[in-house]
């Protein structure tokens, strides 16, 4: 077990950003399903809490709606066994996603992910996004939000909602 100094060394924060960034940068779900802990859980406003099974099955939804899609970091932040990344995801509608037909629609998500790394590994996950974001840019009836359509509903248990 690492100790609070041995955590806090610049090496050791260096490695935890280089682990987070690694998980971001790839597409590969065996290669992120490696970067997480057996126990990760994750947790989003208005979803359920999510293991790693239900993440790596709402980025395989991600990945299969977005094929083009790629996260964009803007800023990371690291401190201890915490790395904070402030970023979006973008990518072309071409698949479909929580039961919407593709669009052919470029859609950006604005994200903030907080994850912590034990041994190598992340083993706990907050994302703060709104989940409506990316179904707005889809939505094929903009009406339907303008009468005050909430399509949070779309968001499932089993995957933790959007990654």
């Amino acid at each position: 077990m690492q100790t609070d100094i041995e955590v806090r060394q610049p090496a050791a924060i260096e490695r935890n950003k280089a682990i987070v960034l690694k998980f971001y940068g790839e597409r590969d779900l065996k290669v992120q399903g490696d970067l997480l802990a057996p126990g990760f859980v994750g947790r989003a406003p208005g979803v359920p809490r999510f293991d790693r099974a239900g993440f790596l099955r709402g980025l395989a939804e991600l990945y299969d709606a977005f094929p083009d899609g790629r996260y964009v970091n803007d800023n990371i932040v690291a401190e201890g066994d915490q790395v904070v990344t402030v970023g979006r995801f973008q990518g072309t509608h071409t698949g479909a996603f929580h039961g919407m037909p593709p669009t052919g629609k470029r859609v950006t998500l604005t994200a903030v992910h907080v994850d912590r790394i034990v041994g190598g590994k992340i083993v706990e996950h907050l994302r703060m996004s709104d989940p409506n974001e990316i179904l707005e840019q889809i939505q094929p009836d903009a009406s339907a939000l303008a009468s005050g359509g909430d399509l949070r509903r779309k968001t499932t248990k089993a995957t933790g909602g959007l990654a």
